[in-house]
């Protein structure tokens, strides 16, 4: 029993000296440091440091007798303030836990975790934009409004098609009915589908493409474009566009 004893105390979070200290003053009642130290071989201003732990526990309470402090034993149930306060400590560090998960999680598989997203202003940073999209050498398939991309950047849009040709990339397209560009055209590796403007009025241009997704609005006053990089995203993107693909081939 004496083994269990110990073995339990330690495990509510008493160290050595501390479980040998309690179990010498629980039978004694009161006793002086100096008595402690001696029934434990344990030298008195460490006892006595040892007794002020306990007491900072709530198992032990300090009176003064004499200019000596004496150390009285609690009622043992008191063992239970122990559990309570593991309990205390367990719960903040399930929230601390809880606050850098998502950072772990991040280092562990950042492809599959945190989007890495980038921000893109002006004509400048949209030509950015659409190079970066070139770069990942993979099929596109783009919500575009054509007129919308020439009227923004009319100089840029035929270099940007001739660099995806020369890449051998291809893009397949969901445009406005009313796109007045032959969309279609096999030798620029370019098939169209149109979809009513009136039921489905966008505006701009998205393009999926690898693990990555491109929104970009071509508003005069602030052009932008936002440049998603995670498979999840890019996935979850392209469903949409099979969904309205199969629907628009008529």
């Amino acid at each position: 029993m004496d083994a269990e004893i110990r073995a339990t105390l330690a495990q509510l979070g008493l160290n050595g000296k501390e479980i040998r200290i309690y179990l010498a003053l629980l039978p004694l009642g009161s006793a002086p440091a100096s008595v402690l130290g001696k029934k434990t071989n344990i030298v008195r201003s460490t006892a006595k440091y040892t007794c002020d732990q306990l007491q900072r526990k709530k198992l032990v309470s300090v009176g003064n007798k004499n200019g000596t402090d004496w150390y009285t034993a609690e009622p043992p149930k008191k063992i239970f303030l122990l559990l309570e306060e593991q309990k205390r400590l367990l719960v903040q560090k399930t929230a601390a836990a809880e606050r850098i998960l998502s950072e772990l999680e991040h280092l562990h598989h950042p492809e599959s975790t945190m989007p890495k997203v980038q921000f893109f202003e002006g004509i400048e940073g949209l030509i950015d934009l659409y190079e970066n999209i070139l770069k990942i050498n993979s099929p596109i398939d783009s919500f575009e409004d054509k007129g919308d991309m020439v009227e923004f950047f009319p100089e840029y849009v035929p270099v940007w098609v001739a660099k995806r040709v020369a890449l051998k990339i291809p893009n397949r397209v969901i445009s406005p009915s009313d796109n007045p560009y032959n969309i279609s055209n096999p030798e620029k590796f370019i098939e169209g589908h149109l979809l009513d403007r009136n039921k489905y009025p966008f505006t701009g241009d998205i393009k999926i493409t690898g693990d990555c997704v491109a929104i970009c609005s071509f508003q005069k006053n602030h052009p932008v474009g936002i440049f998603i990089q995670h498979q999840d995203i890019a996935n979850n993107f392209r469903l949409i566009f099979e969904q309205l693909w199969e629907q628009s081939k008529n």
